[in-house]
């Protein structure tokens, strides 16, 4: 363990959320301090992913950066096209490696575990999350996916627990949230103006339904 700095929101997606100095503006909720790093130096901790489990030296860095490296390009054509068309069946399981290694990931969802919660116990239950990690994606995967686009004033906002779960009826409910919970969506800002939405597939299809039902409405009123 050397002391790295290592990011639990990566940097690539910090970047899109600078200002144009390339710093980004950061907000701490617990002392309303305002301030104003670098990309770098932003939502990241030394030795973050650097665990001791059992006696043995254990690094994630590694692995998050592989997943990260997959992803990254993706998610920017993303938000270059304002888009999903083109997305493989590849890109889209690279995506929701991503996205579900990102959901647990951060110091929020650490913390959000027990603020008492020592390293040393929490590498052996990062240990664990990470194998499970490609059952999350598979959830992520049978989603319906959409872009969010705002054309207004009006921003997106990344956190440091950047990927999003909400219940589609009750926002305010925090309890019991997962991708394989029906009723559960998910969002992930990528930009300012983008975000990838991710509703569980009774939401989509109830969105759809209701799409489908005014596009007849509209259909009916134009013919008559």
């Amino acid at each position: 363990m050397g002391n790295e700095n290592q990011h639990w929101v990566p940097k690539f997606l910090i970047r899109n959320f600078a200002d144009v100095d390339g710093r980004v503006f950061r907000f701490d909720v617990n002392t309303n301090e305002m301030t104003k790093p670098p990309p770098k130096f932003a939502a990241s901790g030394p030795d973050f992913y650097e665990f001791e489990i059992e006696g043995e030296a254990v690094t994630f860095e590694d692995r998050l950066g592989k997943i990260e490296a997959a992803a990254a390009p993706i998610l920017q054509g993303i938000v270059t096209a304002c888009s999903l068309a083109g997305l493989s069946e590849q890109d889209k399981r690279r995506v929701a490696n991503f996205v579900a290694s990102q959901s647990f990931r951060t110091e929020a969802f650490y913390k959000g575990l027990n603020p008492n919660l020592v390293r040393t116990a929490f590498g052996a239950t990062f240990r664990e999350l990470w194998r499970s990690a490609f059952l999350i994606a598979d959830e992520v995967v049978r989603r319906h996916w959409a872009v969010m686009l705002i054309d207004t004033d009006d921003i997106f906002y990344l956190s440091d627990n950047p990927v999003v779960l909400q219940r589609t009826t009750d926002p305010k409910d925090g309890l019991g949230l997962g991708f394989d919970v029906r009723g559960v969506e998910a969002f992930l800002p990528l930009s300012p103006k983008c975000a990838l939405y991710m509703p569980c597939t009774s939401t989509a299809a109830d969105i759809l339904e209701r799409y489908q039902a005014a596009m007849e409405l509209h259909r009916v009123v134009r013919s008559n």
